[in-house]
């Protein structure tokens, strides 16, 4: 019994790896880049912070409400049936802002230019989230 019992055990970690490890994540406003991020009382302060710890098919990520000015560069993979899902928090309202605060400047975007936010990666699903200001970048 002992050994099939060990032998279930180890068959599912290994076929199944991808939903052993999913972790969600949080980011708020009055958040700090110095919290793990995994709970809703120690959120990241931006986005580009908590997107860096999406590693695993089916990681999540929340985003409270409010308005976010950064560019945003997501590079993840998730799987068809995990996909890694960025969305807004409980239907609050997310603006992520190419303004920089004034909409006479804008962000200057990562990687040389481009998008204001950027997908790199294979099953990204992103809910809900608003960009305004974004010029010519895109998305």
């Amino acid at each position: 019994m002992l050994k099939k019992t060990l032998f279930l055990t180890i068959f599912f970690f290994f076929a199944f790896p991808s939903f052993a490890y999913a972790a969600t994540y949080y980011v708020a406003t009055n958040g700090n880049n110095s919290n793990n991020c995994t709970s809703l009382t120690s959120p990241c302060l931006t986005i580009s912070s908590a997107v860096a710890k999406l590693k695993e098919a089916g990681d999540t990520l929340y985003i409270r409400g409010g308005i976010y000015h950064e560019s945003v560069y997501i590079s993840a993979n998730g799987i068809s049936t995990n996909p890694i899902t960025v969305a807004n928090y409980n239907s609050e309202e997310v603006i992520i802002d190419g303004s920089a605060g004034d909409i006479r400047y804008s962000i200057p975007t990562r990687q040389g230019g481009g998008a204001l936010v950027t997908l790199r990666g294979n099953y990204i699903t992103v809910r809900n989230l608003t960009t305004r200001y974004s010029g010519d970048r895109g998305f």
